[in-house]
């Protein structure tokens, strides 16, 4: 019990220390979106309202949701990925209007999103590609994120299911792959964040909302036969290459790269296919990773969602929820309790720094990679009847 009282002692702590600095730090952020633009920060007031049961929040946030659409208009953008961040602007409003923080009515607007980023798509797939960060994917992602009957959307998804299935490739086995042509040399992923895992939670997804359902189990069955043929069966190293071709390294479980995330994608898939023995293996993995505690071990080396602690807890507090088993609230819990350990920097972020992508003043800031992500997982921890934020990461 002490334990869990200084561990909140500290939380409270970085909780105000975050909301005391975000707005001053709002000024180095030069784009609008949500994992790494302004939006995160208009995220953070909006829980701390709920938090602090304090509607002073939301006005900050609404002022900082009126910054984002003045600077939306492409002619002002100053970032490099547009269509990403207009798809997160539309996530935000959904989850915002579903949660009580944001009253307005729009539809409209989101409506006009659905087109633009309809448009997107095709490009994407006429490219193959089908990335969430830099493809297709953007404008999948975003209409599972819709909360209306909207034929548009419907249309979309449906589509993007055909495309996905018209563009497979496949292994010996008969078991179903993707390239992605991010990088010019089409490579086969196999992450959540860009490969065969990425698309087996997409088409969870698209199953759940009763879109070509048959199609979308038979991709997710072959798609998991794929990952399953190149699986290790070395418990000292990663079950899943990065990327076809590498040699099996040490095991990484942060949310962007790795088994963790591999290994959720493939429980999804377990249940939607209702294939009782994939869940068993998949389970046993996770059991296995949730026993690693060592953040070398676990190549972890900051605090952040994208790449840290918080992605890890809140993959584990996601598998919590769909299998109903508190072991793994334990694994995510020992994450989050984990956070402050990275807190070791002498910088403007409260000692936080990002492994990664160090040239973007909004890195150590936003909500992906920085404290405001940080902060809200932190008040997610403390009060769990907040929002859970795994369907803002994509966690289906």
């Amino acid at each position: 019990m002490e334990h869990k009282t200084q561990t909140r002692v500290i939380f409270e702590e970085q909780i105000g220390l975050i909301a005391d600095i975000l707005q001053e730090l709002k000024t180095q952020i030069p784009t609008f979106g949500l994992k790494s633009g302004k939006l995160s920060i208009a995220l953070f007031y909006c829980y701390l309202s709920d938090y602090q049961k304090d509607e002073k929040h939301l006005m900050i946030a609404g002022d900082i949701l009126s910054e984002c659409f003045e600077e939306m208009s492409p002619k002002l953008y100053k970032g490099h990925n547009y269509f990403l961040e207009l798809s997160e602007l539309g996530i935000f409003l959904e989850f915002a209007k579903k949660n009580n923080w944001y009253s307005a009515d729009t539809e409209q607007f989101l409506e006009s999103i659905d087109k633009h980023l309809y448009e997107y798509m095709k490009k994407k797939i006429t490219q193959r590609n089908f990335d969430v960060y830099a493809g297709a994917l953007i404008a999948g992602n975003y209409y599972l994120s819709r909360n209306t009957e909207n034929d548009l959307v419907e249309k979309c998804l449906r589509e993007l299911v055909f495309a996905i299935d018209k563009l497979k490739l496949v292994d010996y086995s008969g078991g179903y792959f993707w390239q992605s042509p991010i990088f010019n040399d089409d490579r086969v992923y196999t992450g959540i964040s860009h490969g065969s895992a990425m698309i087996i939670n997409f088409l969870c997804g698209v199953h759940q909302k009763e879109i070509e359902p048959q199609l979308c189990e038979d991709l997710i069955r072959k798609a998991c036969l794929f990952l399953q043929n190149i699986k290790g069966k070395d418990t000292h190293k990663a079950f899943y290459p990065n990327i076809i071709g590498e040699q099996l390294g040490g095991i990484q479980l942060s949310f962007c790269y790795g088994d963790l995330g591999t290994s959720y994608a493939l429980l999804r898939a377990s249940q939607v296919l209702k294939d009782e023995e994939l869940r068993q293996e998949i389970l046993n993995d996770l059991h296995h990773l949730g026993q690693i505690t060592d953040s070398v071990s676990a190549s972890i080396n900051d605090a952040s969602i994208m790449y840290g602690a918080v992605g890890v807890a809140n993959i584990f507090d996601r598998i919590a929820k769909l299998d109903r088993n508190t072991i793994f609230e334990a694994y995510a819990n020992f994450w989050y309790e984990k956070i402050p350990n990275f807190r070791t920097h002498n910088n403007q972020t409260i000692g936080y720094q990002a492994q990664y992508n160090q040239y973007d003043s909004a890195t150590n800031i936003a909500f992906g990679e920085g404290i405001a992500g940080i902060g809200i997982a932190i008040m997610c921890f403390l009060n769990k009847k907040l929002p859970p934020i795994y369907e803002l990461i994509g966690l289906r």
